[in-house]
């Protein structure tokens, strides 16, 4: 810093400071910045790529930088999308937890590609957070129909253990979680994504923006009594939809000033179909009933799949309930194309 007095004076003037980094570079240690900062002043980092997001910098940089946001660029598409949701005009997509429902959403993500919607900002809760992650972390629909029917292909029943914390152990949670995001962390995610769940320390929701991504995924999703609860910073985490199975009300903070809520906590079944697990499924998520429909006026659009026929451990019924996300999602596209912006997708 050759001119500390002039810079102290700029940033004194600044509603917000923006720091541009290459990714691939070592973080540098930037504290100076934040020193000569009032703490009501947002530090926002930008990191710039030549072609792909490599993970394990990410991290370090926003660390380095004190930054409060952090987006990564790697061409035009990216810069417009930061441009957006810093002025609070970003796209917004909110996925709901519904047991297996919710894989209904990647019927919706393939919609939304195919008809070139582009999503600048994603938020999950439960089910939700899961294929929320998968869209962050920019999959493709051929991959996620097949991560959908091997993990389809599993008998919850067949890890049920001594009900200690949990009816079941939640093995084959935790395999597929570190197949599919191994050590990435939230902060890798090349577009910017959240998930939710509910501090039972603290009765309260906690949005997840940092941290090792399939424990926060981990979290949002452990249904009480079904899967183990989620240690994080000490602190212990059940599934998101306990208090907030909707979040768009959040997702507003992240700069979304359309947002699309994708709904699939709706009935299914009958009574005499249900089985405990599926009976602790519903009881859990029971409690955020209350402000539900307020949450859904949250949302500029509704995305709500017909799945009546489609169980909450219905895993195996995964193509019919893409095939509801898909149609659904196709239903409501004239509202969705009110909001901008629409292109071919990528950075």
């Amino acid at each position: 810093m050759t001119h500390p007095a002039w810079l102290r004076r700029c940033l004194g003037q600044s509603d917000a400071v923006l720091i541009v980094a290459e990714g691939k570079t070592p973080p540098r240690d930037l504290s100076t910045v934040s020193e000569l900062l009032a703490p009501q002043i947002p530090i926002i980092l930008l990191l710039t790529w030549s072609c792909r997001v490599e993970a394990a910098r990410t991290a370090g940089w926003v660390r380095a930088a004190g930054a409060s946001r952090h987006f990564h660029v790697r061409g035009r598409l990216d810069l417009e999308r930061v441009t957006r949701l810093l002025t609070g005009n970003g796209f917004g997509l909110v996925l709901s937890g519904g047991g297996a429902r919710g894989v209904a959403h990647v019927g919706v993500m393939r919609a939304l590609k195919e008809h070139a919607i582009a999503i600048d900002v994603i938020m999950g809760t439960s089910v939700g957070a899961f294929i929320g992650a998968g869209i962050a972390l920019e999959w493709d629909y051929a991959s996620m129909l097949e991560e959908a029917k091997k993990f389809g292909a599993i008998r919850p029943l067949s890890e049920i253990t001594v009900p200690r914390v949990s009816l079941l152990a939640g093995r084959n949670l935790n395999s597929f979680l570190q197949r599919w995001f191994a050590d990435l962390n939230i902060e890798d995610t090349p577009l910017p994504y959240s998930c939710v769940s509910t501090n039972l320390n603290s009765c309260e929701s906690v949005i997840h923006r940092y941290g090792n991504l399939q424990a926060c995924v981990k979290a949002s999703s452990a249904v009480p009594g079904v899967f183990p609860p989620v240690v994080l910073n000490g602190m212990v985490h059940v599934d998101g939809g306990v208090l907030n199975n909707m979040p768009a009300d959040l997702i507003r903070k992240d700069g979304a000033g359309f947002v699309v809520g994708v709904d699939v906590s709706g009935p299914s079944g009958t009574a005499c179909e249900l089985n405990i697990i599926e009976l602790l499924t519903r009881v859990g998520c029971i409690g955020d009933e209350a402000k539900a429909a307020l949450r859904r006026k949250e949302c500029d659009v509704i995305i709500a799949p017909k799945l009546t026929n489609v169980g909450l451990l219905s895993f195996a019924a995964c193509e019919q309930a893409i095939e509801a996300g898909y149609l659904s999602t196709v239903e409501k596209l004239d509202q969705m194309c009110m909001a901008k912006p629409i292109h071919g997708g990528g950075g």
